[in-house]
């Protein structure tokens, strides 16, 4: 086999693709090329060893097992780029508004989930459908660049090699240009007060999902069940004379989380965590250093909360209708 011309990794995109169904997209999809930092989406065979008994020292021939998908990733958080995961994230989605600004609301429910496809290429590409979005964390981080979200997913295995063109024939839409706000603007309220005394942590929102494989000769799992949600967070703050954060993670009082970010005028997100309780999780040890600081863990529940939602993520931009730019 003759070698080809070196591919050039910086070239490469990932696109997704809203599907019709689990494992399946429609004819002629939209493709959207999300602000993509790092990470990987593709698919893997289990390898298993044989269990055959040999009669010398050789290695037995291995088998192969099903696919399975998924991996994680990094994107620039964005107004609009933001929406397309928080729309397949979340499974409760309502708009308002009659002009610019739109407002967008994603809480957790019990509507059936979403699922995508991702497509991964150069000039040729691979393409993993079935896959549900599991996490969705930002990081709380004093930099000097832009606000992240690590998402985590989960696919079927079901996936096509090497293909010769994108499913989507015309021209993905990308969102490299979409407006973006430096990490450390960020502002953390706790119970309605901006917490100037936190330093950094993270936010992140999860959800349990099992893929079953059914004895129909493939080899990717034919059913997802999205169950679950989770919220859970860290901070790490800054100690006082009035034991204001480690009040916080005392007794059994709850809380109200608040994570804003403006990114230009009347574009914004916010991120609810109405109902809930901390614990302190580590205590720095005693050293010469200046600042005494401690680690505190963040739980959020449903309790009586009036969204019926564990966390509310909800975004303002120019976009009228979320569902329909897929």
């Amino acid at each position: 086999m003759a070698f080809g011309t070196p591919l050039v990794n910086s070239n490469r995109s990932i696109a997704i693709y809203k599907e019709t169904a689990f494992n399946t997209c429609a004819a002629g999809p939209k493709a959207h090329i999300l602000p993509w930092v790092t990470g990987s989406i593709g698919v893997k065979r289990a390898k298993g060893s044989s269990k055959i008994l040999r009669s010398d020292p050789n290695p037995t021939k291995f088998q192969r097992g099903y696919f399975s998908g998924g991996e994680s990733f990094t994107v620039g958080v964005g107004p609009k780029s933001i929406c397309l995961l928080a729309y397949l994230f979340f499974s409760e989605y309502s708009k308002s508004g009659a002009g610019d600004p739109y407002s967008h609301v994603f809480k957790m429910g019990s509507t059936a989930a979403r699922y995508a496809a991702f497509e991964d290429g150069n000039t040729k590409y691979d393409v993993s459908y079935g896959n549900v979005i599991t996490g969705m964390e930002f990081p709380l981080k004093p930099e000097a660049s832009e606000m992240l979200c690590n998402v985590t997913v989960m696919g079927s295995g079901k996936n096509l090699q090497q293909q010769a063109a994108r499913i989507d024939a015309g021209t993905p839409t990308t969102y490299w240009d979409d407006e973006f706000m430096s990490a450390s603007s960020s502002i953390l309220s706790i119970d309605s007060t901006a917490a100037a005394w936190v330093l950094d942590g993270s936010i992140k929102l999860e959800r349990e999902c099992e893929m079953v494989v059914g004895k129909d000769g493939n080899l990717y799992a034919a059913y997802a069940f999205p169950a679950k949600y989770k919220v859970t967070g860290n901070i790490t703050a800054l100690m006082d004379t009035n034991d204001t954060a480690r009040t916080l993670a005392t007794g059994l009082a709850e809380h109200a989380f608040q994570l804003f970010n403006s990114f230009s005028a009347n574009h914004d997100m916010t991120l609810n965590i109405d109902e809930a309780q901390c614990e302190i999780s580590q205590i720095p040890p005693y050293n010469d250093g200046g600042k005494q600081t401690i680690q505190i863990d963040i739980d959020g529940y449903l309790e009586n909360d009036a969204d019926a939602s564990a966390a509310r993520l909800t975004v303002r931009n120019a976009t009228a209708d979320i569902a329909a730019i897929w």
